[in-house]
């Protein structure tokens, strides 16, 4: 069996999250991503994460922001996580991301909930 060339994939792939991004449908913008971080095609990434973000992409934002952080350019990473973070507070309500919140620490929602139990 012939393999594929690894260029086709980071191609489809790349031009994939792009179209997914102007799109506006995250989840498959992300599974996208996922290609490239799993894959290990970072840098082959970065120019597809930079077309998604200018498309409005919050998940490619972070994605990149991340990889900026880590090669040393804080600004840059800071920007975009800012940009991430409003796309976010654009999506949400304060009780949603209140709700959020709680989901992350489970235990501690458990614990509050089994003392008001015992206590009424």
């Amino acid at each position: 069996m012939a393999q594929q060339d690894p260029t086709q994939d980071i191609r489809h792939h790349g031009e994939g999250l792009v179209a997914a991004a102007l799109a506006g449908d995250a989840q498959t913008a992300r599974r996208h991503t996922d290609f490239f971080v799993l894959r290990r095609h970072v840098d082959e990434g970065i120019p597809y994460w930079e077309r998604a973000v200018a498309a409005g992409d919050a998940f490619s934002a972070y994605t990149l922001a991340r990889y900026r952080k880590i090669r040393g350019s804080r600004a840059e990473a800071d920007r975009l996580y800012r940009s991430a973070a409003e796309d976010v507070r654009s999506r949400y309500s304060r009780d949603d991301l209140d709700v959020l919140a709680r989901m992350a620490a489970p235990e501690k929602e458990l614990a509050a909930a089994e003392a008001a139990l015992s206590a009424g």
